[in-house]
């Protein structure tokens, strides 16, 4: 993340201009694979109604431990990569965040760290009482057209999806689902005196 503004500062506006400043177009053999993979055109080309929508593009980053940084952002890049890039939208649907997907090992990473899915906006979506997909990879998710959501952080996940039912293409992803979703309680801990009483 640019050091230019504290994370909590950037606003829509911060987002999108940090994402002109440093996108460029996906390369032909990109765009190729991502057809031949079963990714329909309009899913690289713009979010789903009701939003306006952005493309999906490409930038030069470095993964850091924790989210990317855009490469013109560093002074000294150690591993520069060229990413997929993601306007992401939160579950109110703005523009909250900006993600990184490199297609060969399927990594997805968050530049602001605010996001733990793709598609979050689609949570609340209108779904006539049908299950929220849940895609197994961001290539599942924009071959769906950018419909349902892929989970990149499942213990930061869990909050938001408490309470609504998910969709599972299959069941070994289904139970991987369950697992990875499933908060632990809180350490539960009893008086001292309490325990005297009991004994």
């Amino acid at each position: 993340m640019s050091d230019a503004l504290p994370q909590m500062a950037f606003n829509e506006d911060d987002i999108l201009a940090a994402w002109r400043e440093n996108y460029s177009q996906i390369r032909q053999t990109g765009f190729d694979w991502l057809m031949s993979a079963g990714v329909p055109p309009l899913a690289l080309t713009r979010d789903p109604a009701p939003f306006d929508g952005f493309p999906v593009t490409a930038a030069q980053v470095e993964f850091l431990d924790k989210g990317f940084e855009f490469t013109t952002y560093l002074r000294d890049p150690q591993r520069p990569q060229r990413a997929l890039i993601i306007l992401a939208r939160d579950i109110d649907g703005e523009i909250a965040d900006i993600a990184a997907w490199t297609p060969k090992t399927g990594d997805v990473r968050f530049w602001l760290g605010r996001l733990s899915m793709l598609g979050e906006n689609n949570i609340l979506a209108p779904r006539f009482d049908e299950p929220l997909p849940v895609h197994e990879t961001a290539l599942d998710w924009l071959k769906a057209d950018r419909r349902g959501v892929f989970i990149a952080d499942p213990a930061r996940a869990a909050a938001n999806l408490e309470g609504h039912s998910l969709l599972a293409e299959n069941l070994n992803f289904a139970g991987q689902l369950k697992k990875a979703l499933t908060r632990p309680a809180p350490p539960i801990f009893v008086k001292r005196e309490e325990r005297r009483a009991a004994a």
